[in-house]
């Protein structure tokens, strides 16, 4: 089967219905890619912006107390029951949105960006929960992300996009004209899936959530470092991203350094209860003293 055939299958695919084998089996099919691989470092000077993740969970206060950092990584088995973008119900991912700034203003604009991504219908999120933590990640170690976006997002100037355009340099550096339309018709594929709105029908990711598991697996057999997916927001005007982190990845390359304990309310508009900073010993949260009028207005 030529792969431009195996995309128009996987298009056509029946999402409810087909089993996990049958998109197994067409990704099989499509053949050998390249991929492309942006690398994330920790800054190498204090002047330099360091790279940071954002990460929103929410819980019911009515049943749990958060005070670590275990319960606000990937989530556990018992909450990771539907299919995401990157994740299937047997694979979990750490999701987050990268943040390069340390500034509160555009902070509070990347917690309301990940907020989104992550949960679309508010009032439905009221019936199970009525707090979120926001938490704030540091990028300890290099994190090597597989770069899920479309050639027009790879064809803007922006600096935003600077690790991104490296990895999209090498693949046009590439002699293999075949090898480089495969790239980009499979990426263009799972933008597609990627871009569909959270909290509708989960089945809706199960393709790409199987493939992006499938890719991880076979560059780990090639033996490339890979520590997850990096790609475009569906919920930002500006150049904002989102990544995916596998959990191995999680426990070794990232470190929870704050978070900030908030009230989802029924207008919603999210309220800071209580800010901590985290004891880099055990993980656990140390309240902070300092608590001012945070408040989230989401749209």
């Amino acid at each position: 089967m030529h792969f431009t055939e195996v995309i128009d299958k996987l298009n056509k695919i029946d999402v409810d219905n087909c089993t996990e084998d049958q998109i197994r089996g067409l990704f099989r099919e499509y053949g050998k890619a390249g991929f492309l691989r942006a690398n994330y470092f920790p800054p190498a000077s204090e002047e330099n912006l360091p790279n940071l993740l954002i990460r929103a969970t929410v819980y019911n206060s009515k049943e749990e107390t958060i005070n670590s950092v275990s319960r606000i990584q990937y989530p556990p088995d018992s909450k990771n029951t539907k299919y995401q973008r990157a994740s299937t119900p047997d694979r979990a991912m750490f999701y987050g949105t990268l943040h390069k700034d340390y500034e509160s203003e555009s902070g509070i604009e990347a917690m309301k960006i990940c907020f989104q991504e992550t949960f679309k219908n508010y009032d439905q999120l009221l019936e199970s929960a009525d707090s979120v933590v926001f938490s704030l990640w540091n990028v300890e170690k290099p994190l090597r992300l597989y770069a899920v976006f479309s050639e027009e997002d790879f064809l803007k100037n922006d600096s935003a996009m600077e690790e991104i355009n490296e990895a999209y340099n090498e693949l046009l550096n590439s002699d293999n004209e075949e090898i480089k339309q495969k790239t980009q018709l499979l990426l263009n594929y799972i933008v597609g899936r990627f871009s569909i709105p959270v909290d509708q029908n989960e089945n809706d990711y199960k393709p790409s959530a199987l493939i992006s598991q499938l890719i991880i697996d076979t560059l780990d057999l090639s033996g490339i470092e890979i520590d997850g997916l990096i790609f475009k927001s569906t919920k930002s005007k500006n150049q904002d991203f989102n990544v995916a982190v596998r959990p191995t990845s999680c426990d070794k390359k990232l470190r929870c350094i704050k978070a900030i304990d908030c009230s989802l309310q029924p207008d919603k508009k999210v309220i800071c209860k209580a800010r901590y900073r985290i004891n880099k010993a055990n993980n656990m949260f140390e309240l902070e003293p300092t608590l001012d009028n945070f408040v989230l207005q989401l749209d």
